[in-house]
């Protein structure tokens, strides 16, 4: 197998050519759409003055999507400490995370003194989902260069979750904690519009709605929701913009008191389906899951190239993965 000699992306990735020094055209490209300084910082500016445009008196200012990983539980910590919001941390739990995760929110959310909103959907119908999603591909082509179809389904669920939360309660920002090499620096802030949530929601929910019916409705967005622009809300990337550093994160959060689950896989902090999905991907398509985000973690220099490749060693069977396979499967 072909890797960049730059990045980590074998030749098994879509679209991938390489130049005659091994140099695949994502890093190429990249090269020239490369994101300085200077705009980070004005994006960061921008976010500020969005807060003392937004921020209440009292109730919550935020929604947060937490799921008591790494980067999410950092990121709850800087909301509330470096700019004085009052996030409301939700979870959706798709029965899969860790318990060391539950441990983790139950710690962090304590200690910061922010509510917390956990949601866990009928088992049933996420096990319908998953199982179908480990054998088929259930979104486009272009998903394939970013996460397995249980990866996209579950992150589905989240973000029309969070959205709908905010437009009900009427809370002016949904927050992610998506790494810098899972969202363009272009997503920072955004304005949500009826349009581009329509636009959003149609090119996920219609596989889902297809696999369980109407059960799976009330986490994605109605035409009530949508109705007044001006109640809908900012979505928010905040590491787009912000300094993002893995081994300066873990040390904040292990001070906070979080700790490492030790039934996940090196591509995870708090879900034990990753190992599971990430396996049945690689021995569909030849190529991780995680090969896009790690390759654009390279590339920023957030991760050394020696890592990454560790990180993309391909998943092998297990006892985890095992069991994995008999709870989704079973019956």
């Amino acid at each position: 197998m072909k890797i960049c000699s730059k990045c980590v992306l074998p030749d098994t990735f879509p679209g991938i050519t390489f130049n005659r020094q091994g140099i695949c055209n994502y890093c190429q490209r990249a090269e020239k759409n490369r994101t300085d300084q200077e705009q980070k910082r004005q994006l960061e500016v921008r976010f500020n003055k969005l807060i003392d445009q937004l921020k209440r008196p009292s109730g919550h200012d935020c929604i947060l999507a937490f799921s008591g990983g790494k980067d999410s539980s950092y990121l709850l910590d800087l909301l509330v400490h470096r700019f004085s919001l009052k996030p409301l941390a939700t979870t959706f739990d798709n029965w899969f995370l860790s318990e060391t995760a539950f441990k983790n929110m139950e710690l962090i959310t304590k200690s910061l003194g922010v509510s917390h909103l956990h949601i866990r959907p009928p088992f049933e119908m996420m096990r319908k989902l998953f199982r179908e999603g480990s054998y088929a591909q259930l979104y486009s082509k272009k998903s394939l260069e970013r996460a397995s179809s249980i990866c996209t389904t579950c992150i589905s669920f989240v973000r029309f979750l969070c959205l709908r939360l905010a437009i009900e309660k009427d809370i002016p920002m949904v927050i992610f904690g998506f790494n810098p090499a899972q969202i363009p620096f272009s997503a920072g802030i955004v304005k949500m519009s009826p349009y581009f949530l329509k636009t959003m929601q149609k090119i996920v929910y219609p596989p889902i709605q297809k696999i369980v019916g109407d059960e799976a409705q009330p986490f994605f967005l109605e035409e009530r929701h949508l109705s007044s622009a001006a109640r809908l809300p900012y979505l928010v990337n905040p590491f787009a913009f912000l300094d993002y550093q893995e081994e300066k994160i873990f040390s904040h959060i292990r001070q906070m008191g979080w700790y490492h689950a030790t039934d996940v896989d090196s591509n995870s902090t708090n879900c034990r389906l990753n190992q599971y999905s990430n396996l049945l991907f690689f021995q569909q398509y030849k190529f991780h899951p995680y090969s896009s985000e790690i390759a654009s973690m390279v590339r920023k220099g957030l991760l050394k190239r020696e890592e990454g490749l560790r990180r993309l060693i391909p998943p092998e069977e297990n006892l985890m993965t095992a069991t994995i396979r008999e709870q989704l499967h079973e019956g």
